[in-house]
């Protein structure tokens, strides 16, 4: 084996791994993964120095820096969703709160309230009720928002809130 084909196969072994890599580390966004695969196929080395200088991502670090959530923060939010799974009296509940956060998800609050809705008339009337009454921050995550009826009156209730200092 010549010189050649042995650079190109460690390059090849190289890409699989970072490959891997960024399957593992990009998993909350499959278009990333597309398109990292797609470079790393056709420019093998200059794909893994890019990968690392402008598409590493690390969720947490990331999301919680951007919504200005210090490290501190962050660990008490842990400590605090570890304690409530440990003195979670419902097995059934334990189980699950431990499997969210081995999965790195934070947030688990008790004493909520659900409510069911069979028609979207009521669902909406609730919802837009609900960030009327806003004070302080309204969090939402809809992915489609039409240019309608429906769509208009979410968007003046939001830009009203912004108007009254909520942070939306």
């Amino acid at each position: 084996m010549d010189l050649v084909e042995l650079i190109i196969q460690i390059i090849v072994i190289s890409d699989i791994i970072f490959l891997l890599t960024v399957i593992f580390t990009e998993k909350e966004n499959p278009s990333k993964i597309a398109v990292w695969s797609i470079v790393f196929i056709l420019l093998p080395i200059v794909g893994f120095i890019l990968y690392l200088f402008i598409g590493q991502t690390y969720y947490s670090d990331r999301t919680f820096r951007l919504k200005g959530v210090k490290d501190e923060e962050m660990r008490q939010y842990k400590a605090q969703d570890e304690a409530y799974a440990r003195t979670e009296p419902n097995p059934e509940y334990a189980s699950i709160m431990q499997t969210m956060q081995h999965f790195g998800s934070l947030g688990y609050t008790k004493a909520n309230d659900v409510q069911l809705y069979t028609y979207g008339e009521d669902k909406f009337k609730a919802f837009f009720d609900d960030i009327r009454a806003a004070k302080e921050c309204v969090h939402i995550e809809y992915y489609i928002i039409r240019n309608d009826e429906l769509g208009n009156e979410f968007m003046s209730i939001l830009t009203q809130k912004v108007k009254e200092g909520v942070c939306v």
